[in-house]
């Protein structure tokens, strides 16, 4: 599994996002409320029914609502097994966008957006 670093996302959506596809894989209703400016919403269970409409030639970057979620890491399998071959998984999630103060869209003020993470 490929890993993106926060660093490496903020400087791909700051200088390629025309080559990248950032995908929050929670439900729609999450995603408004909360997400990285500039992704796109596909939540897991739609994700076999938009796989169509996704690029294979650009780099795929999925992200959750945090470390511990696991529904990224299932996305990613499951684009894989579709084929697609450039793919990242961003695994600090919306927790850590946050609680760096990048850019986002929505209020973000659900309580998990804000808790500290757990020691691994």
């Amino acid at each position: 599994m490929n890993l993106i670093t926060i660093d490496d996302l903020y400087d791909d959506l700051k200088s390629n996002a025309d080559n990248i596809i950032v995908i929050n894989v929670l439900s729609a209703q999450t995603f408004e409320e909360c997400h990285i400016t500039g992704s796109i919403n596909i939540p897991y269970a739609e994700l076999t029914e938009k796989l169509s409409s996704l690029e294979k030639n650009k780099k795929i970057i999925v992200y959750c609502a945090h470390k511990d979620c696991p529904t990224a890491g299932n996305t990613y399998k499951a684009l894989e097994e579709a084929g697609f071959t450039n793919l990242y998984y961003y695994k600090g999630g919306m927790r850590e966008w946050v609680q760096t103060d990048l850019k986002t869209e929505g209020i973000c003020e659900a309580n998990y957006l804000h808790e500290l993470d757990r020691k691994e």
